[in-house]
């Protein structure tokens, strides 16, 4: 648990109206940034979780089929 609290990556999931940035960043090495476009987006689909009200899920459907 503390091996991938120190070592595991970071994600950081920015929506916006043109789409979705995804950036995830590891404590050594470069951070790998993503852009998914609004006409890439098929369908969007939101969990919550229903012990924690804080806590969601969020997929995204894409026009070339990967989930």
């Amino acid at each position: 648990m503390l091996c991938h609290a120190g070592f595991g990556a970071d994600v950081l999931w920015t929506i916006t109206r043109d789409g979705v940035a995804i950036e995830k960043t590891r404590p050594f090495g470069r951070p790998n940034h993503r852009f998914i476009r609004r006409e890439d987006i098929s369908g969007i689909h939101v969990d919550r979780d229903k012990a924690n009200a804080t806590r969601f899920h969020l997929s995204l459907h894409l026009i070339s089929g990967i989930v």
